[in-house]
């Protein structure tokens, strides 16, 4: 599967981490990325990063957390058609496990990125890397999302 046939939808915690890791103006500039004013508002509390090429949708109040708006947006059933919810946020994870959304944290982003476009695997190496770093992960998802990478680029042939 191809992640750049889907819309993502982005929280807070995604952005901080690509952005911590180099990697959030590539996905903005590749990938049809939506999010919240209420996710922006909380993003600029850690950083005064201009976001380019992202798109606004509108869901919940203007009190909404930026986590009530994303709830809200994929509680109405067609709103889940075409949509890919990028979080790593254990409540939302939780959320789109039990309403069966397709859902993807930050870490493996670097094996979409490998997969829908030519990128030099020992800078994907790095960019994993950084969001490793900077992530809250289990053990098992550190894991499961480096060897789906580390396979994809040995499947390429690239892989030293």
């Amino acid at each position: 599967m191809k992640l750049k046939a889907f819309k993502i939808v982005i929280d807070t915690s995604s952005l901080i981490y690509l952005e911590y890791a180099n990697l959030l103006n590539f996905v903005l500039l590749k990938y049809k990325v939506f999010t919240f004013y209420a996710v922006l508002k909380e993003f600029r509390r850690k950083s005064d990063k201009k976001l380019i090429n992202i798109n606004f949708l509108k869901s919940g109040s203007i009190t909404d957390t930026g986590d009530e708006c994303i709830i809200k947006f994929f509680s109405i059933k067609n709103n889940r058609k075409n949509f890919v919810l990028l979080t790593d946020d254990g409540k939302l994870c939780n959320f789109a496990k039990r309403n069966n959304i397709f859902y993807i944290n930050s870490l493996r982003m670097p094996y979409f990125i490998y997969k829908d476009f030519f990128i030099d695997y020992k800078n994907i190496l790095k960019y994993f890397a950084k969001i490793k770093f900077y992530g809250y992960y289990s053990n098992r998802i550190i894991n499961f999302a480096e060897n789906e990478l580390i396979n994809l680029i040995k499947e390429r042939g690239h892989y030293d």
